[in-house]
């Protein structure tokens, strides 16, 4: 009987030091078709916030089934701050992130930053599961947070790159100048070339590229969403690539939350 009790408690003072050290615990999710690939999501991890204290992250199967997953930020006494809905692909282990939720009365404070652990996790499964991509849709007014964490404009509307180039049109900041320059630019080129498929896409590609230039430069100002704002979702992406690229910028992030993990 001692020496069942004494694997318990063990077992609990491990399972408590882990906490204590931010480690990242995994579990996997068994692929539901032929040849499909397991999923890796994170079983737990802890993080704390200089407020509320002790916070716990986790992810589950979510009950839409299939593919898709939930990732939530709980208090010990497990009520939820934010979660994120998203799919792992079987096949390819591609992710989709469909929506990033904080509760309202904590959003857009410095003091829980509960959509930055968020998209941590997120970045963290994409690693473990080596994955190639993330992609969302972003609302217009969280493309500058999502930019923040390194996602790039990644849409192909015709219409899309159109209000986008007419948004950089309207900007009135002089460090912008060039940049609505160019954005005029392919707006004289679209018109020109509107019967060519072909170069419209061309078109489509680079207008993405001013877009990224766009939000890099508005990011530099206090509050871009109010200063320079864009009328438009647009599709975004993350690819492993560019995680890597940025390493050391989310691992000062992982380190910033006491997270015992590194890309």
């Amino acid at each position: 009987m001692n020496v069942v009790l004494d694997k318990l408690i063990n077992k609990t003072t491990q399972t408590n030091q882990l906490e204590s050290l931010g480690v990242v615990t995994w579990k996997a999710i068994p692929s539901s078709v032929i040849g499909g690939l397991p999923r890796k999501i994170i079983e737990k991890f802890k993080f704390k916030n200089e407020v509320l204290g002790d916070m716990f992250v986790s992810s589950r199967k979510d009950e839409i089934g299939g593919n898709y997953f939930t990732t939530e930020v709980k208090n010990k006494l497990g009520k939820v701050f934010g979660d994120e809905l998203y799919s792992i692909d079987e096949k390819n282990m591609n992710m989709f992130g469909f929506n990033i939720k904080v509760n309202p009365e904590y959003r857009q404070k410095k003091m829980f930053r509960f959509g930055e652990v968020l998209r941590l996790a997120t970045v963290m499964e994409m690693i473990e599961n080596k994955s190639a991509h993330i992609k969302i849709v972003s609302k217009d007014t969280a493309i500058y947070f999502h930019s923040k964490y390194k996602f790039v404009p990644n849409f192909i509307e015709f219409k899309k790159r159109d209000k986008l180039l007419q948004d950089i049109l309207k900007e009135q900041s002089p460090e912008f100048l060039s940049l609505k320059k160019e954005a005029q630019s392919l707006i004289e080129l679209v018109e020109k070339n509107k019967n060519d498929t072909e170069i419209q896409r061309q078109l489509t590609k680079k207008t993405n590229d001013l877009v990224r230039r766009y939000i890099d430069l508005a990011l530099k100002s206090k509050n871009p969403q109010k200063e320079h704002p864009l009328s438009e979702p647009i599709e975004m992406i993350l690819t492993k690539e560019n995680v890597l690229k940025n390493k050391d910028f989310f691992n000062s992030l992982l380190k910033k939350y006491g997270i015992d993990y590194k890309i």
